[in-house]
């Protein structure tokens, strides 16, 4: 015989003795087929494993090293270069092998399960329940694990692949009202509002007890801007469920939308009674606060939002807010930038910056926070109309006069750009244009000195 051929017996001795678990007898015989063909991907292979089972990894790296590189869509060596990592604490490396295998085997049970074992060592728990329920669709292929992979998908951010999961599910059973509430979610998630809505009265007709059903029904009905059927949904899941914190929080949003303060600031007590370290609710009750011109009131609200999340950028603008309705305007700055700070994308944290430094005449520094408002968002129209305000305290009518005009583009029935726009074109000698911007949204005019009258009367003779 040949060392081909050779070889071949010992290979074939070799799983004889695997199958009557004889691993040192396994060892000895892949190891003499080995030095006939050294390259052999399957000797390399199984010689991997069966090294592997006899705790010799470093002989196994080598081996699996020299399998998948002789053979990179070798799936069970990737495997097996995982499970030398893994022993040798390299968990990292350990993923990024079986990541390789799942690739080349999307199918494989074992790997995605070998891939949720060491993504759970890692901490990695979303991963980790993402690969265990794709594991279960492909081993078992029932609704339950088509609805629990679409669970874990949809936490992974991963909307469209869930919902065709959800859709599986609901195929293979119609009955189960948790496949359409979570089916709503991902419509909810992908801004298909009446979708959601449809999908949660569904769950909530198989199962008319389901609190958060109505809940989350609430939660699209408010996109919707049905606001009185958002706050009957609302009221009907606290009825199901009274400890249902968020049903609370949310039914004060659609109250504080239909400006019934008073009503939203007490389902938002409720809602703090329930859950006391939620913080979403202390800054929304501090906003529907503000409405009711009750600042000092609104600014605890915001400190206790922010005492409970430091790092709850929107807290802190709003906590601004009520700081330049307080007219101190310096510590309104100071939470606009720690607003900033925290996240600085925050358009309108940039934008009420420059409110309060225009309070303090600091017209530069205003217009600069507006250019940033701007940058960050170029349809933010109230930005334009601020930055124009600055900039004609500065003199800078021109520049004024194209910021007003962009307010106003993005926002054509914007009463207070095309006012101010009024009165820059009056201060730019422009009398008639001003004048029939200014009378066209107010109906009169206002004058702040004795040169008010002179520019009226001019604009007068203008128009004679």
């Amino acid at each position: 015989m040949n060392n081909q051929e050779t070889a071949k017996e010992y290979f074939l001795s070799a799983l004889a003795a695997l199958e009557k678990s004889d691993l040192p007898g396994a060892e000895l015989l892949l190891r003499k087929a080995l030095e006939l063909v050294p390259e052999r991907v399957s000797v390399l292979t199984n010689l991997s494993a069966v090294l592997i089972k006899l705790g010799k990894y470093d002989e196994a790296l080598i081996c699996a090293e020299k399998s998948v590189y002789a053979d990179p869509k070798n799936g069970e060596g990737w495997l097996n270069l995982a499970k030398c990592h893994e022993v040798t604490g390299k968990n990292k490396s350990s993923i990024e092998c079986l990541e390789k295998a799942h690739r080349i085997d999307p199918g494989s049970i074992r790997v995605l399960y070998e891939l949720a074992r060491i993504y759970r060592l890692e901490k990695a728990i979303e991963q980790s329940l993402l690969c265990l329920a794709k594991g279960r669709v492909i081993e078992f292929g029932d609704a339950d694990a088509f609805s629990d992979y679409g669970v874990a998908l949809f936490n992974a951010g991963n909307l469209n692949e869930a919902l065709v999961n959800f859709d599986k599910a609901i195929a293979l059973k119609p009955d189960v009202a948790e496949a359409y509430g979570n089916r709503g979610n991902v419509f909810h998630a992908l801004k298909q509002y009446q979708a959601a809505a449809d999908s949660y009265d569904k769950a909530i007709a198989l199962e008319p007890d389901l609190a958060e059903a109505y809940s989350n029904r609430g939660n699209a009905l408010r996109e919707l801007r049905r606001y009185e059927d958002a706050v009957a949904s609302y009221d009907q899941a606290v009825a199901l469920k009274p400890g249902l914190a968020e049903a609370y929080g949310n039914r004060g949003n659609v109250l504080s939308d239909l400006k019934r303060y008073q009503a939203a600031v007490e389902s938002y007590d409720q809602a703090i009674a329930l859950k006391p370290g939620y913080a979403n609710a202390y800054n929304d009750r501090g906003n529907a606060l503000r409405e009711l011109k009750r600042s000092e009131e609104a600014m605890a609200s915001y400190d206790k939002a922010i005492a409970l999340k430091p790092d709850f950028a929107e807290a802190h603008c709003n906590r601004g807010n009520a700081l330049r309705d307080l007219k101190r305007y310096l510590a309104a700055v100071e939470s606009y930038s720690t607003a900033i700070a925290l996240k600085p994308s925050l358009a309108e944290a940039h934008r009420n910056r420059g409110n309060a430094l225009h309070d303090l005449r600091r017209y530069e520094e205003a217009a600069a926070s507006y250019d940033q408002a701007i940058a960050l968002d170029p349809d933010l129209a109230e930005a334009y109309d601020s930055r124009g305000n600055a900039l004609r305290e500065l003199k800078r009518y021109e520049e004024a006069v194209a910021s007003y005009g962009k307010a106003i583009e993005l926002k054509p029935d914007f009463t207070s750009a095309s006012e101010n726009l009024g009165y820059t074109y009056l201060l730019l000698g422009k009398h008639a244009e001003g004048l029939r911007l200014i009378a066209k949204h107010s109906g009169f005019i206002r004058f702040a000195s004795a040169s008010g009258v002179r520019l009226v009367l001019e604009a007068a003779n203008e128009k004679n």
